[in-house]
């Protein structure tokens, strides 16, 4: 199939391999007043796919006080499993507390709430979760990983661990009130004993007291979602619905409801945890380097990456100098039955592979993401980058190209996936089209 575009030196880079087959002007498609008299570059395509694709396992991220906090999990076929989990600090609602004499206590329940943003994945799964106390501190001065867990001590402290759970957007009504979305948590009376009765007041002198006295809570799942299916909650952990309150009452005025609320804020250390495992899925053999997917794969959360590299680019270095009015390249998305529910990401980051491994910015992005590109266009179905600063600088450059990445631009606060097309399916094909005059 041959392409012609009515501007002077233009090429065309689809999903086929490119070759010049001469120089020519086409007769009827360029006016003479418009372009001056002279060589038309008529590029042509043959067999083949001129972008070379790995997905890999993204490195690792620091999570430390994110701005939302992920929690869930789901079942992908074409990425495998994924789960989230949180843990963090709570701290007092006023300081100086005295819950007088602590033996004529007695607690009533525990209700831990998490205020819900929103939900990835069918907000109809069922989940079981594990509640446990911290072991360890969550220092301010320490940087904490996706791939870490943190440590935790004693049993489930919910009150029934064989319950089942669901995430949803939908605000509540309690007591009359409306509340936002949350999951709501009832723990066993034993949280609730250790932090009142076996406290003493000096540890409710302040929060840096009470922190040495009780370290934090780890939320997880109990069991990893099963077939394709599962969802993830963004949990907003700095929402006013977010915290653990104790109920209780005195044996002095035993019909007396008295509680107290333990807050998470801006000043508790939050950290969250990210797993992925590709075993038994359509990425797996090539993440394992075994074998290559038919699609490329992207995955939040510090779950995938796509690497992909551009054959026959050097053409516009053996044509050199050229001024590149326009460069543009398209990633088409796959859509399926499983998209409907888990679609892909918002936004991508395409970046630049450099030397050493690392991951730069490519210069475009610096003109702002209305220039720059990388959101979903659902109409398109699929991922448009204006990468024109790049090109032109690629045309110079002597340094050896490694090659570029796409990534998840919403880093640990999303748990989206991205199936993106290799070859043309559907009418859709990732192509790269650069409109250049020859100087």
């Amino acid at each position: 199939m041959i392409k012609l575009f009515s501007v002077r030196k233009t090429i065309w880079f689809s999903a086929l391999f490119l070759c010049i087959l001469g120089c020519e002007k086409p007769k009827g498609e360029i006016d003479e007043s418009v372009l001056p008299a002279g060589d038309i570059l008529r590029f042509s395509s043959s067999v083949g796919s001129p972008f070379q694709w790995k997905t890999r396992k993204s490195d690792s991220l620091q999570t430390n006080n994110l701005s939302i906090a992920l929690l869930g999990g789901y079942n992908d076929a074409e990425t495998g499993s994924s789960t989230m989990a949180t843990a963090f600090q709570l701290r007092l609602s006023s300081n100086a507390v005295s819950f007088g004499n602590r033996d004529t206590i007695t607690v009533d329940s525990v209700l831990l709430r998490l205020a819900i943003s929103d939900v990835y994945g069918r907000e109809e799964y069922e989940h079981m979760f594990d509640v446990r106390t911290l072991s360890q501190t969550l220092s301010a001065d320490s940087a904490f990983y996706s791939t870490q867990t943190a440590a935790t001590d004693g049993e489930n402290l919910l009150v029934n661990p064989g319950n089942t759970y669901r995430f949803s957007t939908e605000d509540l009504i309690i007591d009359g009130d409306t509340q936002t979305a949350q999951l709501r948590l009832p723990l066993n009376n034993s949280i609730g004993d250790y932090l009142i009765k076996q406290s003493t007041d000096n540890d409710y002198v302040s929060n840096e007291n009470f922190l040495n006295f009780f370290k934090g809570l780890r939320v997880a799942l109990a069991q990893d979602p099963m077939g394709n299916d599962g969802s993830v909650a963004l949990i907003n952990l700095l929402s006013i619905f977010s915290d653990l309150t104790v109920y209780y009452h005195g044996q002095a005025l035993p019909d007396s409801a008295l509680s107290y609320t333990y807050l998470i804020n801006g000043n508790s250390q939050r950290v969250a945890e990210f797993k992925h495992d590709f075993s038994g899925s359509t990425v797996g053999p090539e993440i394992e380097g075994m074998g290559e997917a038919p699609y490329a794969y992207i995955k939040s959360a510090a779950g995938l990456l796509t690497e992909l590299s551009i054959d026959n680019l050097d053409t516009l270095r053996q044509i050199s100098p050229v001024g590149i009015a326009s460069a543009e390249i398209f990633f088409p998305v796959k859509k399926d039955a499983f998209s409907e529910n888990y679609p892909p990401n918002e936004r991508l980051i395409l970046v630049e592979i450099n030397e050493d491994g690392s991951l730069g910015v490519l210069d475009d992005q610096l003109e702002g993401e209305d220039y720059f590109g990388g959101v979903y266009d659902e109409e398109k179905g699929g991922y448009t980058f204006r990468i024109s600063r790049f090109v032109q600088q690629y045309t110079r450059r002597e340094t050896e190209f490694k090659g570029l990445a796409l990534i998840s631009s919403f880093g640990g606060v999303r748990a989206n996936r991205t199936v993106l097309l290799k070859q043309e399916e559907d009418g859709k094909r990732p192509e790269l089209i650069v409109y250049f005059t020859q100087l």
